[in-house]
């Protein structure tokens, strides 16, 4: 129940799966740009520009990467540690959101 009615609605139902991707965009909003840290902090401490120079001015294609490398371990850990526990599967996973988007 809301406090308030918003052109006649005055409440919000939210799914499971919702409220997991609203997690997952305030971590990785939080997490993800120390990936681009960690990166720069590497290149300081061999005293190089770019990773390669596949990417001419951007820094090579680690550097693209680098925030998704770092929400990659992220996502991991949460569903090994917090949604699978004892049984972490892609197949476990997949069905996990086959049936949260189920209508009810």
């Amino acid at each position: 129940m809301l406090p308030i009615t918003f052109m006649g609605i005055n409440s919000i139902s939210v799914s499971p799966v919702q409220t997991t991707f609203v997690l997952f965009a305030i971590l990785a909003s939080l997490i993800s740009p120390f990936g681009g840290f960690m990166a720069s902090g590497m290149k300081r401490a061999f005293n190089i520009k770019d990773f390669s120079n596949l990417l001419p001015g951007h820094g090579g294609v680690v550097d693209r990467f680098d925030c998704i490398m770092v929400m990659c371990v992220m996502v991991y850990v949460y569903l090994s540690t917090v949604l699978y526990k004892d049984n972490f599967d892609v197949s476990n996973t997949l069905a996990w959101i086959h049936a949260t988007m189920e209508p009810e």
